[in-house]
């Protein structure tokens, strides 16, 4: 038969710790140390707790991370609590990535790290690249899925793999990208839904993406330097230089490519007086004539050229415009010298005009042939003017376009001062220059050409 022994408390010997008994189970004071333990725990527990612990811990607070010690068994996040699912912060609390009914939105600066370490840094190995590479790292490491867009720094250009048939090009020339074009000085507003390049010089106009049609371009070769005057008084007027060849070609196809462009300078004033070519695409135009000298000296007639230069005094021919023949004709001839007067240099609109002096009354140099028009930058301009013959009491003009005005001494009766000689021809529009008065004097320089070329751009 079992016994019992009934008590309601318990004391130690030293009288500190005691277990007290309630009717609802055992107080303890003091340290309660067992092989085990099983049932519910209320109050504060203090200390180390070892060994297996089961049952729920919803009660559990007030734990310290630094006393929790040994492999945590594998939990299931989806009851925790605290956490924004919605947003990342930084250690400093600041949002840096917030979700949205869109997908997400990122602050500050995202870093990927590629695949190697040539490649730079890309989303994938096959998705869009977001860094810059070599050309050896582009080939050995960035993937090759359509699309894929990479910064070359070997060579400098933005590049995009288009297809296994086709593999990396460049993103300005790939097959199906915008028409783009540099060189000169390029405008975009003074000739509506046409872009326009100016070139005054010698450059390249390069050409990137898919061709263009419905381009245009204008040529001017440089002016022929006005004739040398010679050494007296009266009669010793010299010829006008022709005018640069005027070219103006439509209907053009621009493609992938570098084209080199050649502006022609002004002929010099009584030198050899030519003036330089100025090509593009191939074509050419002429530099003008230069002006003849007078009849004490060899060259008194007017040279070919674009335009023909004037002949000198005492009859010198001037010289043949469109030469070499271009169709259309991209100038024409220089006039004829008359007695102390030079003929006229001859312009691309029309011819120079013949020097009119006589022994008595002398009403004057030939004129310089005009020049044309052209819209090509979207407002008229005239290019082209042959220049003014020399002439003993009055300055014959210039041609439209740019043509200088012949010199004169102003001599009445003959042997004035020797003050003038002829005015160049204006730069960038191939203007012949004015013949010389007399007295050993130079011809004005002939004007520089240009080239110009336009295309649409809508």
């Amino acid at each position: 038969m079992a016994s019992e022994i009934r008590v309601n408390k318990i004391t130690n010997r030293s009288g500190l710790s005691t277990v007290t008994f309630s009717d609802t189970g055992a107080i303890v004071s003091g340290i309660v140390t067992a092989n085990s333990f099983s049932g519910n725990v209320t109050g504060n527990v203090t200390g180390n707790v070892t060994g297996a612990v089961t049952g729920s811990g919803a009660n559990l607070t007030n734990l310290s991370a630094a006393n929790l010690t040994g492999t945590l068994p594998a939990i299931d996040g989806s009851n925790l609590t605290g956490i924004d699912a919605t947003s990342i912060k930084n250690s400093g609390g600041n949002v840096k990535v917030q979700a949205n009914n869109s997908g997400a939105t990122l602050t500050g600066i995202l870093t990927a790290v590629g695949g190697n370490s040539t490649e730079g840094a890309f989303i994938s190995p096959t998705a869009v690249g977001v860094g810059t590479t070599t050309l050896t790292g582009r080939n050995a490491g960035v993937g090759t899925a359509p699309g894929t867009i990479v910064f070359n720094s070997s060579s400098g250009i933005l590049q995009v793999y288009v297809a296994d048939s086709d593999g990396w090009q460049d993103v300005s020339s790939a097959e199906g990208y915008q028409f783009q074009a540099s060189g000169g000085t390029k405008n975009t507003s003074s000739r509506s839904g046409y872009a326009v390049h100016t070139f005054t010089g010698p450059g390249t106009f390069t050409v990137l993406g898919s061709p263009q049609s419905g381009g245009e371009y204008l040529i001017v070769g440089g002016g022929g330097g006005g004739g040398k005057g010679g050494l007296g008084g009266i009669g010793f007027e010299a010829g006008a230089g022709g005018a640069g060849g005027h070219r103006s070609i439509t209907g053009q196809t621009f493609t992938p490519g570098s084209y080199p462009v050649v502006v022609g300078s002004g002929g010099p004033g009584g030198g050899s007086g030519q003036g330089g070519n100025s090509s593009v695409f191939g074509a050419t135009a002429t530099g003008g004539g230069a002006g003849g000298g007078n009849n004490y000296s060899p060259g008194v007639y007017g040279h070919p050229g674009g335009s023909g230069g004037g002949g000198g005094h005492q009859a010198g021919d001037g010289g043949t415009g469109n030469s070499p023949p271009t169709s259309p004709p991209q100038g024409n001839n220089g006039g004829t010298g008359g007695w102390s007067t030079g003929g006229g240099g001859g312009g691309a609109g029309g011819g120079g005009t013949a020097g009119k002096g006589q022994p008595t009354g002398r009403p004057g140099g030939g004129n310089g042939g005009s020049g044309t028009s052209n819209s090509i930058t979207g407002s008229s301009v005239t290019r082209s003017g042959g220049g003014g013959g020399g002439h003993n009491s009055s300055n014959p003009s210039g041609g439209s376009g740019g043509g200088g005005a012949g010199g004169y001494i102003n001599a009445s009766p003959p042997g004035g001062s020797p003050t003038a000689s002829g005015d160049p021809g204006t730069a960038n529009t191939g203007g012949g220059g004015g013949g010389a008065g007399s007295h050993q004097v130079p011809g004005g320089n002939g004007g520089s050409g240009v080239v110009i070329i336009a295309y649409p751009t809508s």
